[in-house]
């Protein structure tokens, strides 16, 4: 695998060895810096390489664009779960939910068939610092949001 892999879109994407993973950085929402991690990869083929770096650059550029679109997802999803379990006796509303939730990593995985990805997002302490996670599929849909951890 190469050390290195420079992509015009992605940026510069480093292998880590240790932990047999890449990673990159996503410029977002006014020059805020998340990582990004390329995991369980078989770059053994340049088509597989290829696949995934494209899907990758989906995934990224929906977030740059539309990232707004992920919170309101996981709100959607989430937002009944605090308020009538987690909210300390204070519910929120979707704005509060959205407001409160921070982009924080996203993982990458990719096979010989498909790639998805878990978009990770810090909760704003709305769930006591569990991550909220956000699941696409091969396509780069929406899938399901929970927190985790």
């Amino acid at each position: 695998m190469p050390n290195l892999i420079k992509d015009p879109y992605l940026g510069t994407i480093q292998y880590c060895e240790d932990d047999e993973f890449y990673k990159g950085q996503i410029n977002y929402d006014n020059n805020q810096v998340v990582e990004f991690y390329l995991l369980d990869l078989d770059f053994d083929s340049q088509e597989n390489l290829k696949k995934t770096l494209e899907y990758t650059g989906k995934i990224v550029n929906d977030i740059i664009l539309n990232h707004r679109k992920y919170k309101l997802f996981a709100a959607d999803k989430l937002l009944e779960l605090h308020n009538e379990t987690w909210n300390e006796g204070k519910a929120i509303d979707t704005q509060d939910f959205i407001r409160l939730i921070t982009l924080d990593v996203v993982h990458i995985y990719s096979d010989d068939i498909n790639n998805t990805a878990n978009i990770y997002y810090n909760d704003g302490d709305l769930f006591w610092g569990h991550s909220i996670v956000i699941y696409t599929n091969s396509k780069g849909e929406l899938k399901n949001a929970e927190i985790m951890g």
